[in-house]
């Protein structure tokens, strides 16, 4: 009986042991799955934190390619005129609440940059701008703009001046047209760089006053345009029958070399020394936020300094000699819209056919003729109200009122607009860019003297 009673007592302690050490691992393997588990929602949490990260990166990289390339956003503007597959006419939602366009604006924008964008590399296939179709498109086009805007003022819903209808029936401030010229439409080349948003957005507002629709080609990427797209963006300006102020980044087209009534031209240019500066840290400020989108961005490309840029001899910063600057593997850094290294004022005075290499005085003698001779005003961005002055004397029929709007909305701008740093170089580098760059400097002068000069003719007109 003791040996049982003594046996039963070890195999009680030897199962309360084993139930003890059984406990023991029991509550090691909690406490090891509660760790684990932690540590699986903490490496749960981080990934996708990162997912998350990357997925707002992804997406501020697709609102900037979705609104800054040069088709606003993906939908075709000739589905509007009903010319591909009978879709209806619908009316689009704005792409953000601060996009200000009227919807025949939005229109005549997407047709004009929508035109240049098929004809770069574009995997889309659309026919309406094909040489034999695009005819028939410019006409409905045409048509499509003024019925709808005909509509609207039969229902006294037009909330734009009735003048952009270039109708004989209806009211209208145009004087007879001069020999060649259209004073219904206005081509403002934008030299980048040299512009100014406020003047732009002035200009905008002042569409609902004086009458006419305002169309801000986007296509930044073109700066350079052949000879068959120069002669189909003048049959488009010229078939629109409204009056018009085409905003655009290309250069000079010669609109009486296909048949056609020029425009009233004007263009706004400024320091050579001061924009070649603007230019070369604007674009670097631009893409170094994005520098896990864009391969040069990961370079030192961003890290140069203009001084670095100016004592290596660099291309960017090169200008006498520098031949072929139409082509793309010149012109840009990267393959596609990155960088633009090549960034001047002359060739942009220039037709399809001219000024292929810099600092050839036969092509700045020949770019001040075609001031002279087809531009009704260039003004500078240094001497503004100097040009705004010139403006509205000379084009009132679109810059009447100008001034007191363009100051008004400059007083509106806040002053802690974020933007890159541009360093103050010192004289004797400034001294320097102007010998390198001497023939976009004579050319500036040119036009600062002949702003002065037309300015007074004006002037003593007025007086008489």
């Amino acid at each position: 009986m003791a040996d049982k009673a003594e046996s039963s007592g070890l195999v009680s302690k030897s199962s309360a042991s084993t139930v003890s050490c059984f406990a023991q691992h029991s509550h090691r393997m909690q406490m090891f799955m509660c760790v684990l588990f932690f540590t699986s929602c903490f490496a749960f949490l981080f990934v996708l934190e990162s997912k998350l990260t990357q997925q707002q990166k992804a997406l501020e990289f697709a609102y900037k390619e979705f609104y800054l390339r040069p088709f606003h956003y993906k939908l075709d503007p000739f589905s509007y005129v009903e010319l591909k597959n009978g879709a209806p006419i619908t009316e689009p939602e704005p792409p953000n609440p601060h996009f200000m366009f009227s919807f025949e604006e939005l229109l005549l924008n997407r047709f004009l940059d929508y035109y240049l964008w098929a004809q770069g590399p574009t995997d889309e296939t659309d026919v309406t701008t094909d040489p034999d179709r695009l005819p028939l498109t410019i006409q409905a086009f045409g048509s499509h703009l003024r019925n709808r805007l005909y509509y609207q003022l039969e229902r006294d819903e037009l909330s734009i001046n009735p003048i952009l209808l270039t109708d004989p029936a209806l009211p209208t401030d145009i004087r007879d047209p001069e020999d060649g010229i259209d004073p219904n439409k206005l081509l403002w080349n934008v030299i980048p760089y040299c512009n100014d948003p406020v003047l732009e957005d002035a200009l905008h507002e002042l569409g609902n006053i004086n009458g006419f629709l305002y169309a801000r080609g986007n296509h930044k990427n073109y700066r350079f345009i052949s000879r068959n797209e120069s002669r189909d963006i003048a049959s488009i300006i010229g078939a629109i029958p409204i009056k018009l102020a085409y905003l655009h980044n290309h250069n000079f087209i010669n609109f009486q070399r296909y048949g056609m009534k020029s425009p009233i031209q004007i263009s706004i240019v400024c320091d050579p020394i001061e924009r070649k500066l603007r230019h070369f840290y604007t674009e670097r400020y631009n893409y170094r936020e994005w520098a896990e989108d864009f391969p040069i961005s990961r370079t030192n490309w961003w890290r140069a300094t203009l001084d670095e840029c100016l004592d290596k001899n660099q291309r960017e910063c090169n200008y006498d000699g520098v031949k072929n600057i139409k082509a793309k593997s010149v012109l840009d850094i990267g393959r596609t819209w990155l960088p633009r290294r090549v960034e001047w004022t002359i060739p942009q005075f220039c037709e399809y056919n001219r000024c292929g290499e810099l600092g050839l005085e036969k092509d700045l003698e020949y770019v001040k003729d075609i001031v002279k001779q087809e531009y009704t005003v260039v003004g500078t961005l240094e001497k503004m109200s100097e040009t705004l002055d010139l403006l509205e004397a000379t084009v009132p029929q679109f810059f009447k009122g100008i001034k007191k709007i363009y100051y008004q909305k400059l007083a509106e701008v806040p002053k802690d607009v974020p933007g890159p740093e541009i360093p103050v170089i010192s004289s004797a580098r400034r001294a320097e860019m102007e010998k390198r760059y001497a023939k976009e400097i004579e050319f500036y002068r040119f036009a600062s003297q002949k702003l002065e000069k037309d300015l007074k003719k004006s002037k003593s007109k007025s007086t008489q």
